[in-house]
């Protein structure tokens, strides 16, 4: 998430200690500094625009509200980033989403479901869950990171203590496994 470069909103240490200190214009300036970036992290969940706009208010909401909890320690791009993320997930996790079956809808998974003569095919949960319970420990760890929490290779190696290439060696092992599993099961 990139924050945009505005010479009006001066220096993000001063836009910080103006939301601390409840300054609406400072708040403006960080909810119109990092808009652009929670908009386009939302897209990648295919929420309704209702949706992003809302969790992106609710994100700076908390943001504003906790303002006080931020140290300066890590970047305050990442701190919001995670609110957000949370935001999202909670937002899955609390919404009356049907929870038996996913119904997966990329044009990938529809032009192999359609040579398999089984497009949009209804995934059972359940099983998902199973197969990534099957897969090693840290190839596990890392596409339950990756895929389900959305962090990106470089937080994910720092945070399991490896190379981001052997991150992504891992998410790649997961994704063939996964695969593989999964047109076992309904292939």
């Amino acid at each position: 998430m990139k924050p945009v470069d505005d010479h009006i909103s001066g220096d993000i240490e001063a836009i910080i200690d103006g939301c601390r200190k409840n300054n609406r214009a400072s708040q403006k300036i960080l909810y119109d500094r990092y808009f652009e970036g929670l908009y386009a992290h939302s897209q990648s969940y295919r929420l309704t625009g209702q949706d992003v706009i809302s969790l992106i208010n609710e994100t700076m909401l908390k943001v504003f509200q906790n303002i006080d909890t931020y140290q300066g320690k890590g970047a305050f791009e990442s701190w919001i980033h995670m609110i957000h993320k949370n935001n999202i997930l909670n937002h899955f996790r609390t919404s009356n989403r049907d929870k038996t079956d996913l119904i997966f809808d990329s044009e990938t998974v529809s032009f192999w479901g359609e040579v398999n003569g089984k497009g949009h095919a209804p995934l059972d949960t359940e099983y998902i869950h199973r197969a990534m319970k099957s897969l090693p420990s840290q190839t596990r760890e890392v596409l339950e990171l990756y895929a389900v929490q959305g962090y990106r290779h470089t937080e994910i190696a720092r945070k399991l203590n490896m190379s981001e290439s052997n991150s992504k060696y891992h998410l790649g092992k997961a994704r063939k496994l996964m695969a593989e599993k999964l047109k076992n099961n309904h292939g």
